[in-house]
């Protein structure tokens, strides 16, 4: 049978609201209605605890096949781990979609050094990446070196040089600061540290029983510390 729940008020003096309040959560009662809006460093620290471990615990959940638990010895530590593991999950999935952007940009152009692009400059010689339509080539200027990497949709993909500063009324091409062959290398090296982390993550699933019981030792501390930071104080 479901009991009706009863509000009662308890006064007690400001030096003896913590013991009042143990023996209050001792005895299951402690459902506190707030004189005053609960806040303080303890609580925030507390929340986003309790914020933090709610994510990891919801993804530990949907681990399929669902693991033998085990004890963790280090409960709060290993929730951290974890924790971080999810975050440089995301930034991996962040870095590999970002890197894949720009391979996809440039490998029709080929495995060039855009370090070594620049440095053609000390040496006398400019060189620039340009787009150019095709009916605009024979108009180039004589004097330019002209090396065609591309064509695609009626343009022309190119690399000029030349021994003297110049600029072509044209669409320029930002040098990346990486080449084709390092943005590969970091795509690889970002995908294989998510899967290491994925792995991980899915291992500590193992743990959640004891994440679980940590997080409701969490929401009892959040209640306990409310109770105490949102109690109203008479005055005089």
């Amino acid at each position: 049978m479901i009991v009706q729940m009863k509000k009662i008020s308890v006064v007690v003096e400001d030096g003896e609201i913590r013991r009042a309040l143990d023996a209050l959560a001792d005895a299951g009662i402690l459902h506190p209605e707030h004189h005053a809006v609960p806040k303080g460093e303890d609580l925030e620290h507390l929340r986003e605890e309790h914020g933090q471990m709610s994510e990891a615990i919801s993804v530990l959940s949907q681990v399929r096949p669902v693991p033998s638990q085990e004890k963790c010895p280090h409960v709060k530590q290993m929730f951290i781990n974890v924790f971080t593991a999810l975050k440089e999950i995301r930034d991996a999935v962040r870095d590999v979609h970002d890197l894949q952007t720009m391979i996809a940009r440039w490998e029709p152009w080929g495995a060039f050094d855009p370090h070594e692009i620049r440095s053609l400059e000390k040496r006398g010689i400019h060189a620039k990446l340009y787009v150019i339509p095709q009916e605009q080539m024979d108009s180039l200027p004589p004097e330019l070196t002209v090396e065609t990497v591309f064509s695609a949709d009626g343009a022309v993909r190119v690399i000029v040089f030349s021994q003297t500063p110049f600029d072509l009324d044209v669409d320029e091409i930002s040098l990346p600061e990486i080449g084709l062959n390092q943005m590969l290398s970091l795509k690889e090296k970002a995908a294989a540290q998510k899967e290491e982390l994925e792995r991980f993550v899915r291992e500590s699933a193992k743990y959640l029983v004891e994440f679980q019981e940590r997080l409701k030792r969490v929401e009892e501390r959040i209640a306990y510390q409310e109770a105490l930071a949102g109690r109203g104080l008479e005055e005089g």
